[in-house]
């Protein structure tokens, strides 16, 4: 995948547009996320802080689908609530996003690590 995405011959702005989304995207399920938290959170992005009402209508997730994507995103550190009386939702900055997802599966990676060296001395002292 290119790192910068250039305009193809006789590709739209909008299709170009479009391919850029969808490349993010699967980065983003790459990085750990589900397919629909990576449209969520791309969708805050560019849009900025959104009801969870708006959310769900202009991306087409069920609303109680819609709380539990950013709910789980919250967790996760990638969105922020805006305003405590009625809830907005703000996607943080994609550069810290790319960091925190990073940081994570190195924390998976190491954990992995740990149980192969775990279970390999298992292993060993046994069979």
């Amino acid at each position: 995948m290119a790192l910068v995405e250039v305009q193809k011959p006789g590709e739209s702005q909008v299709q170009r547009y479009d391919r850029i989304l969808n490349s993010a995207q699967k980065i983003l399920i790459k990085l750990g996320l589900t397919e629909n938290e990576s449209r969520v959170y791309v969708y805050l992005n560019i849009n900025g802080s959104k009801k969870a009402r708006e959310i769900s209508k202009d991306q087409r997730i069920p609303r109680t689908e819609t709380y539990h994507l950013l709910t789980a995103l919250h967790k996760k550190g990638l969105v922020s609530i805006v305003s405590e009386r009625i809830t907005v939702f703000e996607g943080i900055e994609f550069e810290k996003v790319l960091d925190i997802l990073i940081s994570n599966e190195l924390k998976r990676i190491e954990e992995l690590q740990f149980m192969r060296n775990e279970l390999n001395e298992l292993w060993k002292a046994n069979f």
